[in-house]
């Protein structure tokens, strides 16, 4: 046993006075590893974030049916009740921010640049005024150049003429379908289970469009999620008003009908005048009705609407960033200063490996 252990300490040591023997050689690897992360760090260019945060009355309802829900239907209880067929879920909220039309409205957003004359949209800075950066660049054909070569050969022309026969169908150019996965890169969501507080963030090349770009986005989603729990409401609306702008025009026509007939008429006291009389004002009176009726169902559709109109309140909204949220460079330089040094251990290791792996081989 204590054989073993000496042997053991032995073999450390040698190992360890292998890699001394090599430091020179290693500190060279650490270095190179130094140059290149201070090179990443110097031309990373700076990235600001700005941030929303704001809460729906639907998010903390949906966020409390949901958790104790399961709970309560144990012991009989439903808390389900007050919850509208159509209310919307917050854990679908990230699928229509990464969604073609959330997106594409994302994509027209006017920003204001440094240096433009006026303000230009998310689409038109990414395709046609911003320039790449060294850094990526420098990965675009070195690191990354495999994939860089893939992409090249891989691209496949859409043939735009034949989508765009068909409305029905969402087109995505070719630089759109980059834009996308920009924002899906630049543009951050999340919602707080404890409380329900949505936020969103948005990363920018510059402290204002980020602001402007986080600020779009939370309206942008207000409006959808607006759109969706209106939507039953506003369709019987819609409904409603038609077939009571439609029993207006008769009720008013029986109205002047019934008026003509009682000035014609104010001294025939004949039977048949009255039982004409009695028609028209039959027809009047069930017109009455209906139009009083519908007219009732209109105020009350309009105060459901009004009532499934999700609240918004804005408890952080989107402010100008003063500092840079990117890049960290005394990080990123100690990032490469780490990888550095176990890449020359690892290294040297590998080094005194071989050299035993041959001698054993020439041995035997």
């Amino acid at each position: 046993m204590e054989t073993t252990i000496e042997e053991d300490y032995i073999s450390i040591i040698s190992i360890l006075k292998g890699l001394w023997s090599k430091r020179r050689k290693l500190l060279k690897i650490i270095l190179v590893f130094f140059v290149i992360g201070l090179f990443i760090a110097i031309f990373s260019p700076k990235e600001y974030t700005s941030g929303v945060k704001f809460l729906s009355n639907t998010s903390s309802i949906a966020k409390v049916s949901g958790k104790w829900s399961g709970i309560a239907a144990l012991v009989g209880v439903n808390l389900n009740t007050g919850t509208e067929n159509n209310e919307i879920a917050p854990n679908i909220y990230p699928k229509i921010i990464n969604s073609i039309p959330f997106q594409k409205n994302l994509m027209e957003t006017k920003l204001n640049f440094k240096g433009a004359d006026s303000a230009i949209t998310f689409e038109d800075y990414y395709i046609g005024v911003a320039e790449t950066d060294l850094v990526t660049n420098t990965k675009k054909y070195t690191i990354n150049l495999p994939s860089t070569i893939i992409n090249l050969f891989g691209e496949k022309k859409v043939d735009r003429r034949n989508i765009l026969l068909i409305d029905s169908l969402e087109f995505l150019s070719i630089d759109q379908q980059k834009l996308s996965r920009v924002l899906k890169n630049n543009l951050f969501f999340a919602i707080d289970e404890t409380d329900g507080v949505i936020s969103i963030s948005a990363t920018m090349p510059e402290a204002i469009p980020a602001a402007q770009l986080a600020q779009r986005a939370q309206v942008l989603l207000q409006k959808e999620i607006i759109s969706y729990r209106t939507a039953k409401a506003i369709d019987q609306m819609n409904f409603i008003v038609e077939q009571f702008d439609t029993l207006k025009l008769v009720y008013e026509e029986n109205q002047y009908k019934f008026a003509r007939f009682k000035d014609r008429n104010q001294f025939n006291i004949t039977q048949m005048s009255q039982i004409e009389f009695q028609k028209i004002q039959a027809e009047y009176e069930l017109s009455y009705t209906l139009f009083s009726e519908l007219e009732r169902q209109k105020a009350a559709q309009e105060i459901q609407v009004r009532k499934d109109t999700p609240i918004f309140t804005t408890i952080n909204p989107a402010a100008v960033p003063l500092d840079p949220s990117k890049p960290n460079r005394i990080k990123i330089v100690l990032t490469y200063l780490i990888m550095g040094f176990f890449f020359a251990v690892f290294y040297g290791l590998g080094i005194e490996f071989y050299k035993k792996i041959k001698t054993a081989w020439i041995k035997n």
